[in-house]
């Protein structure tokens, strides 16, 4: 219902979500779950650019781990995104933390480039310029690289990024 056009089902689907977070205990379950409630609607607000809402579902959603590493690291590299974004420099020794911990080796081009993008972000807000760069290289590497994953042309996981994104990281590369 979030991802729908229409503000009706949107709002029914916040009003769900909303449920699940305050009336039912978390369950080991990944998709029925404070963090899956909690992704859905960080990814929904930034998609509407509501980056303060966005910004508080995904720092919630770190607190949540159902084992799904995937899942896991795309809220960690949002609760990064958005904390840089919305100036949160008390988070930031956390996002350095969290960024640090990810271990796991990116499958598709798009983890590639949220990686480099978060890490680029966090480290320019924190005056590491040479790491920026190199996050920011990471990045625009990743928009240029196929996926594993193709059925006939049909490509799965091709990397993508706003046009703020490619002009923010080429000012960091180019710097």
């Amino acid at each position: 219902m979030l991802s729908s056009k229409d503000v009706v089902y949107q709002k029914i689907g916040i009003s769900l979500m909303n449920e699940l977070l305050n009336d039912y205990p978390d369950t080991k379950d990944v998709i029925f779950s404070k963090f899956g409630a909690y992704l859905d609607l960080g990814d929904y607000y930034y998609k509407r650019g509501e980056l303060d809402l966005a910004y508080g579902c995904f720092k919630n959603a770190t607190r949540y781990d159902k084992g799904m590493t995937v899942n896991q690291d795309h809220a960690v590299l949002a609760y990064i995104k958005t904390a840089v974004l919305t100036k949160r420099k008390e988070d930031y020794p956390d996002c350095d933390s969290r960024l640090g911990g990810i271990n796991r080796t990116p499958v598709f081009p798009q983890e590639y480039y949220e990686l480099g993008l978060s890490g680029a972000l966090l480290h320019d807000a924190m005056g590491r310029f040479d790491a920026a760069k190199a996050s920011a290289t990471l990045a625009l590497q990743a928009l240029d690289t196929d996926s594993p994953f193709k059925r006939g042309d049909k490509i799965y996981g091709k990397a993508f990024a706003t046009e703020a994104e490619l002009l923010f990281l080429t000012s960091v590369v180019y710097r």
